[in-house]
């Protein structure tokens, strides 16, 4: 078994894509199982119970505030724009950088959003000042342990082309609430449709005169939240036009058995159990709640381009053709599209080549929006 740390260093050497998990149990295996019912059912218990709860509380148990106890971003506090611009620069991706000056002249406000369950949520509010501004709204989402700066990656570059911007700490991350629980895509999505509206409110109360114009973007747990929000509210009546999600899971209960299998040499019969246990018992959720790939019936008018890195480690690229096809086959013309990014890892698509990213992406938004473009109004 590893600890939190071990199972970091062992995250972070993984340098082979992954692969997709066998999760089914065999119809012959199911009968073995049936008559050895004595010789394993103990071990069973006691694996589940042991590997489960270890499982469980790594994923919940990180560091969300202060300095960075990571090697690479040593001293460096997690929630800051030094974080964010260490991290860009050790992906070699200078046009991401934000420097004091842009920062203060993008003039981000400092938000904060109550969920449905009175959780508080830090957030960026970025009304673009700049000479080409248009009437567009990028709301980002990060995945897990990221935080509100360091997904501004995935929206600096909207901003640098006249998007506004809103980035936003999901629950459990960043500055408020660390200790709240994870949910990985299950609360989060119902908080997500609450930034959406709270931008909405905030155009008119701002009496911006703006039509809604918003396009959701976000990685790895964020693209599973934003695709988890779309199937299960009305977005497009408060303004989607269009989603990104990029490097997102299928479905949760699949991670989790590919993650036991990379990490504890474990087939996921020996540990899935108790961790859905842990999970339902101590943070209310069921990992199995979590599953986009079977919910696009429900989003089939809104466009969805699905990115991942060819050579993620973390989450199987075929989860994005999956899904891709998945989602298509419930749209009267294909209105998604895909994206698979030679020699990426994991949410580091657009850090491996820029220039395509930034192309394919703003295309595909600037085909489901309306062009409008609007004045400062002497801001």
């Amino acid at each position: 078994m590893v600890s939190n740390k071990q199972y970091l260093k062992l995250r972070a050497r993984m340098i082979l894509p992954v692969k997709e998990s066998k999760y089914k149990i065999a119809w012959w295996l199911k009968i073995i199982l049936i008559f050895t019912f004595p010789l394993w059912v103990i071990p069973f218990l006691i694996t589940n119970f042991f590997v489960g709860l270890m499982m469980r509380n790594v994923m919940q148990n990180f560091q969300r505030t202060g300095e960075s106890t990571n090697p690479n971003y040593l001293k460096i506090n997690l929630n800051t724009l030094d974080f964010y611009n260490h991290d860009m620069e050790l992906q070699n991706c200078p046009q991401l950088l934000i420097d004091d000056m842009t920062w203060d002249m993008m003039q981000p406000q400092d938000i904060t959003i109550t969920t449905y369950d009175n959780k508080l949520l830090s957030a960026f509010f970025i009304d673009n000042h700049q000479p080409n501004k248009n009437d567009k709204w990028v709301i980002a989402t990060h995945g897990w342990q990221q935080n509100r700066y360091s997904i501004l990656y995935l929206a600096k570059y909207f901003y640098d082309q006249g998007y506004n911007v809103v980035t936003y700490d999901t629950r459990g991350h960043g500055s408020n609430n660390s200790d709240d629980a994870i949910t990985f895509g299950n609360k989060e999505a119902d908080d997500l449709y609450t930034v959406i509206v709270s931008l909405n409110n905030y155009l008119q109360v701002s009496n911006l005169n703006q039509p809604s114009n918003i396009i959701l973007t976000g990685n790895s747990m964020g693209a599973s939240t934003i695709l988890e929000t779309i199937s299960r509210f009305d977005t497009s009546s408060i303004g989607v036009k269009c989603a990104i999600a990029d490097c997102g899971f299928d479905s949760f209960s699949h991670m989790i058995k590919i993650m036991g299998k990379q990490y504890f040499k474990l087939h996921w019969f020996w540990f899935y159990f108790g961790v859905n246990f842990f999970f339902k018992s101590k943070d209310k959720f069921k990992i199995n709640s979590i599953n986009p790939i079977n919910k696009f019936k429900y989003c089939s008018t809104i466009p969805v381009l699905f990115i991942h890195g060819n050579d993620d480690e973390t989450v199987p690229v075929t989860m994005a053709q999956k899904m891709y096809y998945n989602k298509i086959k419930y749209e009267e013309e294909v209105r998604s599209d895909l994206l698979i990014v030679p020699f990426a890892k994991h949410i580091r698509s657009i850090t491996t080549n820029y220039d395509m990213y930034c192309k394919i992406t703003l295309k595909f938004v600037n085909k489901w929006t309306n062009n409008t473009k609007i004045e400062d109004k002497g801001e």
